[in-house]
């Protein structure tokens, strides 16, 4: 039997064993309920928490799991009555304060996430989890030395936590310190070589540093590990543009619209390519589509420009 299918079991022998003995049914349902939101039937889990609820029972338990379930459907307003009234009935519970500063997070309300995973923290002053996302609300909030100093707290206690490798990268070359940037990546991809976002930003600090030839083999290989990465299609374009490679340039443009549509600067570059080598009406249709889905870019007035000097080629010339 699959280990669900035996929780189960385990589920409908509890829930049977409440029927039998009333008094103890309110504490069996929420266990059941346990049971199938950490099996990841969500659906059958919230349907016992509302069930023990009825009964008129109260646990801190009870809502942080129906809060959890809410946030783990993006359903933000209910999700933060639950975990509030569960903090209100269980103030020192790691798991609420831990799941609160995930709904502030959620919410952008960074300051408040912050608080909530260093009062979580007090509780379990070793919980990576915790740690790694107070390193991701310190981020936001633009504290980059803190943040730093918690991703690098997680990599104390964990050496390949891969992802508070990358995050150290992210965030030195946020900040300029493009070559130690690079040796973070380098030492998440020797955790994770397969991590195409490592390889993808990696390629980008290359790039910064006008090592072209290395950023290119970081975007080939973002691409071998994932074919629809269209940034990384959309970064070794202007590469090869840069290198003269126009067709080159070109492929790599279409790529990138074809992979991600919504990356709408792809117009504005493959609309240089085509105008490279003179197919202007093409240029024209990528530079229009570009301004149609940029309205106030800084660069509105140069796109503007070149449509009108394009169209002065295409203008028949006068007798």
């Amino acid at each position: 039997m699959r280990l669900s299918s035996v929780r189960r079991v385990v589920v409908r022998s509890l829930l049977a064993l409440g029927r039998l003995a009333p008094a103890a049914a309110p504490a069996l349902t929420l266990r059941c309920a346990e049971i199938y939101r950490n099996d990841g039937s969500l659906g059958a889990a919230y349907a016992l928490y509302q069930e023990y609820f009825r009964s008129g029972a109260i646990d801190a338990r009870a809502y942080l799991g129906v809060g959890r379930l809410w946030l783990e459907k993006g359903q933000l307003a209910p999700a933060l009555s639950a975990l509030t009234r569960a903090r209100q009935l269980d103030p020192a519970n790691a798991d609420t304060l831990f799941s609160l500063g995930n709904l502030y997070f959620e919410l952008q309300r960074y300051d408040d996430a912050i608080r909530s995973y260093r009062v979580a923290l007090a509780c379990d002053p070793r919980d990576i989890r915790v740690i790694y996302n107070l390193g991701h609300a310190l981020s936001r909030a633009e504290r980059t030395d803190d943040a730093l100093e918690a991703f690098r707290r997680v990599i104390a206690e964990s050496p390949k936590y891969y992802k508070a490798h990358f995050m150290v990268g992210y965030l030195l070359a946020r900040s300029g310190d493009v070559e130690q940037a690079i040796e973070a990546y380098l030492d998440t991809l020797r955790i994770r070589p397969d991590y195409e976002r490592a390889h993808y930003n990696l390629g980008n600090c290359q790039v910064k540093l006008g090592r072209v030839d290395k950023a290119m083999k970081a975007y080939l290989r973002t691409i071998d590990l994932n074919p629809g990465y269209g940034k990384a299609y959309l970064a070794l374009g202007q590469l090869y543009l840069m290198q003269g490679d126009t067709q080159g340039a070109i492929s790599a443009f279409v790529s990138a619209m074809y992979c991600s549509p919504m990356l709408t600067e792809t117009h504005f570059h493959l609309a240089q390519a085509y105008e490279r080598i003179g197919r202007y009406r093409d240029a024209i249709k990528e530079y229009e589509a570009f301004l149609r889905a940029n309205r106030v870019s800084e660069i509105i007035a140069h796109v503007r420009a070149r449509i009108e000097e394009i169209a002065m080629k295409l203008s028949p010339s006068p007798i």
